[in-house]
């Protein structure tokens, strides 16, 4: 190969990988601002309406709402930052390291928390839908709460290692200290973040399914013998069907819209002691923004969803409205 040849090519790759990095930065300009303000809407409205007293009553409600927190806090330490940086054209983690240790705080206390409480919904329904009464007891609110002070208590005290080793490195900005272990923990930290709650949602979603089936198999069965349906029951898992239709279409949206995301995670790790060049770099990072972008993508819709999907959120999402307003114009 002719040196011509070697400087079109090297041309021609500097003008794609300076491309990549103004689509990037256009990206968290605006698709960014535009998920921002969706989110705010969405998970404000998720948590207001799921602690209405008609709701509230069903401890699933609980976990949707605090998922819904997770999100809302992620968008603001995670997403705000961005843009402002962007904007801004400063980023205040590269100055001040109180700044720096608290924002990686929040973002991983947010997230970890939206996650452990996505899988609580899950198994949540898989205890509703069991046979066994003893384990659909453990989802009465009483039991319920005691899940959520240890899950809460189990992400506030885990979060806190995480700003003790990031710092200021020089033009690099706020990051773990590279000559530590923590650049290893991080990645399988964020590997185990991403994929397991695939894991844990799937497979007890495939149970609650299982159950299901299981369920209405039994009740042909004894109305076909009987020729008297259960009532009571009937209305009682009609209610909690909402729940099951909601938890399953979010892991469908979870599975959906963070695969990306476990992929770059996934790559991340293995090529962590790779030697890349620096258009090899540019294009993870672009690649990571992509991903990134297509997760606070998900944290934004929920409310959309439900809508769209539970006749029951609907409904109680038109009488918070309905209440809000009249006490506004009274």
């Amino acid at each position: 190969m002719n040196s011509s040849s070697t400087s079109t090519i090297r041309i021609t790759t500097t003008t794609i990988t300076s491309s990549l990095t103004v689509i990037q930065n256009l990206i968290t300009q605006y698709t960014f601002l535009v998920i921002f303000i969706l989110g705010n809407v969405s998970n404000l409205t998720n948590i207001l309406v799921f602690l209405q007293k008609a709701l509230r009553t069903n401890a699933c409600s609980w976990y949707f709402a605090l998922v819904s927190l997770g999100h809302l806090i992620f968008l603001y330490f995670g997403c705000l930052t961005r843009i402002l940086t962007t904007w801004l054209g400063y980023d205040l983690s590269r100055t001040s390291i109180i700044y720096c240790r608290i924002r990686i705080y929040f973002l991983t206390i947010s997230l970890l928390t939206a996650r452990l409480f996505l899988c609580f919904i899950s198994i949540d329904r898989w205890m509703v839908t069991s046979r066994e009464n003893s384990i659909r007891q453990l989802s009465s609110m009483k039991i319920v709460r005691w899940f959520i002070f240890i899950g809460i208590s189990f992400c506030i005290l885990f979060s806190i290692n995480f700003p003790i080793w990031y710092r200021i490195e020089g033009t690099r900005g706020c990051i773990g200290a590279p000559d530590t272990f923590y650049p290893l923990f991080y990645t399988i930290y964020n590997l185990v973040i991403t994929i397991g709650p695939f894991v844990i949602m799937i497979f007890f979603s495939l149970l609650v399914l299982n159950n299901l089936r299981r369920r209405h198999r039994r009740q042909i069965i004894g109305t076909t013998q009987t020729a008297v349906p259960i009532v009571t029951t009937q209305q009682y898992y009609r209610k909690e069907m909402q729940f099951i239709k909601l938890s399953l279409i979010q892991v469908f949206l979870y599975v959906l819209c963070n695969t990306f995301y476990a992929y770059n995670a996934t790559y991340a790790f293995i090529t962590q002691s790779f030697v890349k060049t620096p258009e090899q770099v540019i294009l993870d990072s672009f690649l990571s923004t992509i991903g990134l972008n297509i997760s606070y993508f998900y944290m934004a819709i929920t409310f959309f969803l439900y809508t769209v999907v539970s006749s029951t959120f609907r409904k109680e999402c038109l009488l918070t409205i309905k209440r809000i307003l009249q006490c506004k114009f009274q």
